[in-house]
C-alpha cells in the first residue's frame, strides 16, 4: 500500500469514527477548550498546526472560511480580532457560533459555500483547512475530506476580491494530497506561496502550512 492509499484508508476509517460520535467532545487547542458537535470536524494535526500560527493585531478582520468547531477564529477572536466563520456544514455553523459565544468573541458563522454567501469586503486574513483528496459526498461531514481540486481552484480564483493587497491566506495541505495541484493553482491565480512550517501527525501524515499573499502588481 503506498502512501496516498494509506491516508485514505485512515481517512475512512477517521470518518467513520466521527459519524459514530452522539455527544458533543472537548478538545483542547492552543490551551483552549473548544466543544465539538457530532456530526463536525474536529480540530486534529493540521488545525492544530494552522492554530499555532494565528498571530493577529486587535480589529483586525478576519474570515475563517472552513470553520468547523470554529478553532481558528476564536484563537483569533481571543486576540482581539472581528469577523466571519463559514461552512458547508449546517451542524459546523450551529457548533462554532455557541463556541463564539461562550468565549464571547466578536465573529459570527453562517452557512457559505466558500465565498458565496459572505458579504463583499476586504478581510486582512483568511484561514483556510479545507478538503486534500477526491472522493464521494454522500453527507455534510464528508465535505471536510473531500473535494479538493474544485475548492482550491474556487478559492484562489475568488480570493482576490475578499483579500487586503498586504492581508495573508494561512491554508494548510497534506503533503499526501496533490502538491503539484495545489502550488500550481496559487500561484496560477497571482498567489506567492510560501511554507510556514509542517505537523507530522500520530499516524506518521504530515501536513504543511502555507502563507499566501497577492503578487505585487
Amino acid at each position: 500500500m503506498n502512501s496516498l492509499e494509506a491516508a485514505r484508508t485512515h481517512q475512512r476509517t477517521f470518518l467513520e469514527q466521527l459519524k459514530a460520535k452522539k455527544e458533543p467532545y472537548i478538545i483542547q487547542v492552543q490551551g483552549i477548550d473548544v466543544v465539538v458537535y457530532p456530526g463536525v470536524f474536529p480540530p486534529v494535526t493540521d488545525s492544530r498546526l494552522l492554530a499555532a500560527y494565528i498571530k493577529v493585531n486587535p480589529h483586525d478582520r478576519i474570515l475563517d472560511l472552513t470553520t468547523g468547531s470554529g478553532v481558528s477564529a476564536i484563537v483569533a477572536g481571543l486576540q482581539g480580532a472581528t469577523g466571519l466563520a463559514v461552512d458547508l456544514n449546517p451542524a459546523a455553523v450551529v457548533n462554532a457560533n455557541e463556541n463564539f459565544k461562550r468565549f464571547n468573541i466578536q465573529f459570527e458563522s453562517l452557512d457559505s459555500d466558500l465565498f458565496k454567501n459572505v458579504p463583499l469586503e476586504r478581510f486582512d486574513q483568511i484561514f483556510v483547512n479545507g478538503p486534500y483528496t477526491e472522493g464521494e459526498i454522500t453527507d455534510p461531514l464528508e465535505l471536510s475530506f473531500y473535494g479538493a481540486q474544485q475548492f482550491l481552484s474556487r478559492l484562489f480564483s475568488q480570493a482576490h476580491a475578499y483579500l487586503k493587497q498586504k492581508g495573508r491566506i494561512l491554508i494548510t495541505f497534506a503533503e499526501w494530497g496533490d502538491l503539484n495541484f495545489f502550488e500550481r493553482t496559487a500561484t496560477s491565480n497571482g498567489f506567492d506561496i510560501r511554507i510556514v512550517d509542517k505537523k507530522t501527525s500520530d499516524n506518521e501524515r504530515t501536513y504543511r502550512l502555507y502563507e499566501a499573499k497577492l503578487s505585487r502588481p
